[in-house]
């Protein structure tokens, strides 16, 4: 699950067009990471990606990457992007393993906001 941090203070900041252009950019963002599994939007500004192959064997690599990309869109203004991980582990439905993961991702979006808002 991907979610992109600060979609509507951009809306409300600098117009709809300007967070249209943030969600264009975050999303190809995302897309580039991810080049090899299916890439979901979920809602306004979530994201869902089933990651498989060299994706889902490199998932660490993915995600370091995009804590790091974070790190250099703090410094430039572009999007910083939330990510939670879980893995389908025999569950009886998907959805525990959505759940799982929106969780993980809103843990990730509260760490990430505490760290830029101190």
């Amino acid at each position: 699950m991907l979610d992109i941090n600060d979609l509507k203070k951009v809306n409300d900041t600098a117009g709809h067009r300007a967070g249209d252009q943030y969600l264009r950019e975050a999303c190809k963002v995302i897309c580039n990471t991810f080049k090899h599994s299916p890439v979901f939007r979920v809602g306004g500004d979530e994201f869902c990606v089933i990651a498989q192959g060299n994706d889902f064997e490199c998932l660490q690599e993915r995600l370091e990457f995009m804590e790091n990309r974070n790190a250099e869109a703090l410094r430039s203004g572009g999007p910083v992007i939330a990510c939670g991980v879980a893995v389908y582990n025999s569950d009886a439905c998907v959805s525990a393993v959505f759940e799982r993961a929106d969780s993980d991702m809103y843990a990730n979006k509260c760490r990430q906001k505490a760290a830029y808002h101190s």
